[in-house]
């Protein structure tokens, strides 16, 4: 017997897709520029100083970053994750992140 196929109301992933080109840009750009800035600041001598948890923070805003220019740079929510993954950091800072 056949399991039944998953129905949901979200919207078709090629709308999606069209969507997020308008607020991310073309995904190939975004990727090709956030990866340059990652590898760039890979090479800086500070990088490695950086824990794994701060460098995940600061590929991530490169990826925002990079969003940006490549999309909406009036999308709002390319700005507020910036803010949350810099909060995380100073959340490592204060020692107020609760670990689990």
């Amino acid at each position: 017997m056949e399991a039944p196929m998953a129905t949901t109301d979200a919207m078709p992933i090629e709308e999606t897709l069209d969507d997020r080109d308008k607020t991310h840009g073309d995904f190939v750009d975004q990727a090709d520029c956030a990866q340059r800035m990652v590898q760039q600041l890979n090479r800086s001598e500070g990088w490695s100083r950086c824990p794994t948890w701060m460098q995940y923070a600061i590929t991530m805003i490169c990826m925002k970053l990079a969003r940006i220019v490549h999309g909406d740079c009036r999308t709002t929510e390319h700005w507020h994750d910036i803010q949350g993954y810099a909060r995380l950091v100073e959340r490592e800072f204060d020692g107020s992140m609760e670990r689990k």
